[in-house]
């Protein structure tokens, strides 16, 4: 436990000594949350024009969207730099993180999801389970059928871990989870929600999701500027 607090202590450090990336994501972090704040108060002056217009064109729960392309580009950008982090060190957690935020960012730009959750339903003439719809039956049943390789990768990838890996796992972890719940949890008990709670959903949902993917490719710009010199740390 001693060497897990260590490693995800020292990963913290770098993501926070290296001043570049910490400027950078603590701006964009603000402005991502200057953006989910913007939407909210979008929901109590919805007879201002000027609001009514940034509300449609942020979208938090819309396709294509501003919130969506945020989204798209911070995913991305996160699967490259775990994937050139992985390149200079051979972590094969490294790579693993960028193989999950790869698929996040073809899921959100692809719609997998939905796409394969809505043919499943038609494929195998799908039910309601317990309070979803059979589109949301198909679409968690879509998630696992994805989740479930994307396991075995990690477990791969867990047990053969080198020094270093497990503070990465942590923060990655902590930014993965905070994903899954919001954009899983989250999303099914707001299909079962009373629709006057909508934006409340809406705002802890995708906000929840852009915060989470942003804190994630924090810790990926982090890890790759410094991935040599962390590996040398956590050695000593």
């Amino acid at each position: 436990m001693s060497n897990i607090k260590k490693e995800f202590l020292l990963v913290w450090r770098v993501m926070n000594i290296d001043s570049a990336v910490r400027h950078t994501f603590f701006i964009l972090i603000f402005l991502v949350f200057s953006i989910i704040s913007t939407y909210g108060l979008s929901a109590f002056l919805q007879e201002s024009i000027l609001f009514l217009a940034l509300k449609n064109t942020i979208g938090l729960s819309l396709d294509r969207s501003l919130a969506e392309i945020i989204n798209y580009g911070f995913a991305f950008l996160s699967s490259v730099l775990f994937f050139i982090a992985f390149l200079e060190t051979r972590s094969l957690i490294l790579l693993t993180a960028s193989i999950f935020m790869g698929f996040v960012w073809f899921d959100d730009l692809m719609s997998y999801h939905e796409k394969v959750g809505s043919w499943l339903v038609r494929k195998f003439d799908l039910g309601s389970f317990l309070s979803l719809r059979p589109q949301d039956t198909g679409e968690v049943l879509a998630w696992a059928a994805a989740a479930l390789p994307l396991l075995i990768i990690f477990l791969i990838a867990f047990v053969r871990r080198r020094a270093g890996d497990l503070g990465v796992v942590g923060h990655f972890l902590a930014g993965l989870i905070g994903l899954v719940f919001c954009g899983i949890v989250v999303d099914l008990v707001h299909v079962a929600a009373p629709l006057r709670f909508n934006v409340v959903f809406e705002l802890v949902e995708d906000g929840g999701e852009m915060l989470a993917i942003t804190y994630i490719a924090w810790l990926s710009a982090a890890v790759c500027r410094n991935a040599s010199s962390y590996c040398s740390s956590v050695s000593q």
